[in-house]
């Protein structure tokens, strides 16, 4: 009378459900990363970082607001990330210590974006470079 909820094929439907999901925040991340560059190239170039002007405080604000959409974005994505790793753990594709590794890893890389906003005023745009070791 009853089907089970999670058939095979409804599994795989969730994995691609969700991996269109994680693509479309990626989209909505670069989105909010182009318009914090974008403000903040106008307050440099155009306005010369002249606090005086009185466009100044709104492209600060647009920028704040583009970094905003840009870390929630990210964020979402991050847990769409671990939702597909759960399942993958819950098939025996990975283990307990990758999905471990794989949140950890999550989590460090939003403290890092946050703590690159507060220290510096701006968004994190620079990935990290493994083979130099530092922010490009």
């Amino acid at each position: 009378m009853f089907e089970p909820i999670a058939t095979a094929s409804s599994q795989h439907n969730i994995k691609n459900d969700v991996s269109k999901a994680k693509t479309a925040f990626q989209v909505i991340s670069k989105t909010g990363e182009a318009i914090a560059r974008g403000a903040e190239d106008f307050i440099e170039h155009a306005l010369e970082n002249d606090s005086d002007n009185p466009r100044f405080a709104n492209s600060k604000l647009v920028k704040q607001i583009g970094c905003g959409i840009k870390g929630g974005a990210a964020l979402i994505k991050g847990g769409l990330e671990i939702a597909l790793s759960v399942e993958e753990m819950n098939e025996g594709e990975i283990t307990d210590v990758q999905l471990g590794i794989g949140i950890t890893d999550r989590v460090l890389a939003g403290i890092a974006s946050v703590s690159h906003n507060f220290a510096f005023g701006s968004c994190n745009y620079a990935e990290l470079d493994p083979a130099a070791g530092h922010l490009l």
